[in-house]
Parts: C-alpha cells; sequence; structure tokens
C-alpha cells in the first residue's frame, strides 16, 4: 500500500511548516503576487523574528533559519523529504 501524505503531529513540525509556507509566501511577494490585501509575508517574518533588511535579505535570512529548522528535525527523526 502506497502512503499518500505524512502526519504533522510535533509541536516541531507544525512550527516548521509554519515557517516553511511563510517562507513560500514571502517568494510569492518577491514576484509581485501578495496572498491576501491585508497580511505581509515580509512584515510578518521581520517582526516574529526581529529581522532587518529589504525583500531579499529577509528572505535570504529566514531560508537559512528554515533551513537550520530542517536539519534539527532531521536530525530528531521528524523530517521526511520523499
Amino acid at each position: 500500500m502506497n502512503e499518500i501524505g505524512h502526519a504533522i503531529t510535533h509541536p516541531d513540525q507544525i512550527e516548521y511548516y509554519s515557517m516553511y509556507s511563510t517562507l513560500k509566501a514571502l517568494e510569492l511577494e518577491m514576484k509581485g503576487i501578495r496572498m491576501t490585501r491585508n497580511y505581509s509575508a515580509y512584515v510578518a517574518i521581520k517582526k516574529r523574528y526581529g529581522l532587518k533588511g529589504n525583500r531579499q535579505k529577509i528572505y535570504d535570512q529566514f531560508n537559512a533559519i528554515c533551513d537550520e529548522k530542517r536539519k534539527e528535525l532531521q536530525s530528531m527523526g521528524l523530517y521526511r523529504s520523499d
């Protein structure tokens, strides 16, 4: 039987999913596409993580933070890339 999806149940997995989806929303904003009129991933990331800079610098910094979180989850056995 084939596995269709993965269950995200651990709090660290939930946090990473939130971070990853916000990172992808920022990528869309950098291409000129807004998810909603009242929400900016750029502003949300700056406020939550205390980062400073333009969109590209924030993206680079936040991408590094997401990579560290992913590596942490991999070391705990909570991240699967398949």
